[in-house]
C-alpha cells in the first residue's frame, strides 16, 4: 500500500532574491507512527553525522565519475513495473543535471543543454508570480528587469553565477555519493486520488532524506506539455522522485531531491522540481535551475 504521507508540500511561503522556499517544522516524528519526537535541531546535527558517515563521494569534475556512481542507485515504490531501460534514461538525466549545472563558472553551457533537450524559457509572468523575478532581480543586482528571452537568458546567468559564489563554498557542489546509502529513487503511479510520489526510505531512512525542512531551487524552464495535460489524456502518470545525498566546496553535505515526470510522447523524463533537504543556514542561495 502506498504511503499516505507524501512529499510534495503546500502552501508554501512566497521568497525572493537570495532566500528559498523553506517549509519548516519544529518537530519530525519520522514519518512512523508512535516514534517518539525529536527538536529540529536534533534531527539538523544528527543528519549532518549521517551524511558525513558516507566514504564514497564522486566528484562533479570528473563526468564517468559521475555516471558510475549513480549506478548505484537504490529503487523503491513501484520500481519493479519501471523497465531497466527507463531506470537508466533517469540517471543518465541526473548525470547530464550534475555535470551541466555544477561543473562550469559560465552556466552558458547548462542553458544549452536544457533548450536542446526540449525545454523553454519560462513565461515572465509566471516567474514572477512564483518568484517575484522582477523584484529580486533589482534588489540583487541594483538594476531593473528588462523584458525579451535575451534578457531572462542573462538574468539567469547572473543569478546561476551568484547562487554558487555565495557563502564561501556553502552553495557550490563539488561532489556525490557514490554508494547505495547516499542513493534513492522512488517510482509511484500519480493519479487524481494520488498526485504526489510518497517520501523516500532507502538505507538512510525518511527521516534524513526529507528531514525538518525543505529549500526549494527556483526552475526557469517550461516543458512542451504540463504533467496535469498528460494526466488528463491518460489518467495516470508514471513520476519519480530521486534523492543524492551531495557534498559543497566547505565541506558540508546534504540531500538534494530532483522531482521527474515521465512523458510518454516524447518518452522522457522531465524535471519538474529540485529541492535541498533537512539543511538550514543563513547563506543559502537560491541556486537556479
Amino acid at each position: 500500500m502506498r504511503k499516505k504521507k507524501m512529499y510534495l508540500a503546500t502552501g508554501v511561503t512566497l521568497a525572493f532574491a537570495c532566500v528559498w522556499l523553506v517549509v519548516f517544522s519544529d518537530r519530525f516524528r519520522g514519518g512512523q507512527a508512535g516514534a517518539q519526537a525529536e527538536t529540529a535541531e536534533a534531527v539538523l546535527a544528527s543528519g549532518r553525522d549521517v551524511y558525513a558517515s558516507i566514504r564514497t563521494m564522486a566528484p562533479l569534475d570528473a563526468p564517468d565519475q559521475i555516471r558510475s556512481a549513480l549506478q548505484h542507485m537504490t529503487f523503491e515504490g513501484e520500481a519493479r513495473r519501471i523497465d531497466t531501460a527507463r531506470r537508466q534514461r533517469l540517471l543518465d538525466e541526473l548525470a547530464d543535471f550534475f555535470v551541466n549545472r555544477f561543473t562550469a563558472d559560465d552556466a552558458r553551457k547548462y542553458v544549452d543543454w536544457r533548450l536542446s533537450q526540449g525545454y523553454a524559457w519560462r513565461d515572465l509572468e509566471d516567474m514572477d508570480r512564483q518568484w517575484s523575478i522582477r523584484e529580486a532581480h533589482e534588489v540583487v543586482f541594483s538594476e531593473p528587469w528588462k523584458d525579451g528571452d535575451d534578457k531572462r537568458a542573462r538574468a539567469f546567468l547572473r543569478f546561476a553565477e551568484h547562487s554558487l559564489k555565495r557563502g564561501d563554498g556553502l552553495n557550490r557542489p563539488v561532489a556525490i555519493a557514490a554508494e547505495a546509502r547516499g542513493l534513492v529513487t522512488r517510482f509511484d503511479t500519480l493519479t487524481a486520488v494520488y498526485h504526489s510520489v510518497g517520501m523516500l526510505e532507502g538505507e538512510l531512512g525518511t527521516k534524513y532524506w526529507h528531514g525538518v525542512n525543505a529549500a526549494t531551487m527556483r526552475g526557469w524552464f517550461k516543458w512542451k506539455r504540463t504533467p496535469e495535460d498528460t494526466m488528463k489524456r491518460q489518467r495516470r502518470l508514471d513520476a519519480a522522485l530521486s534523492g543524492v545525498v551531495v557534498e559543497y566546496a566547505d565541506g558540508s553535505r546534504r540531500p538534494i531531491l530532483f522531482e521527474h515526470w515521465w512523458d510518454p510522447i516524447d518518452r522522457a523524463w522531465v524535471l519538474r522540481r529540485v529541492s535541498v533537504m533537512n539543511f538550514r543556514h543563513r547563506n543559502l542561495s537560491t541556486m537556479e535551475f
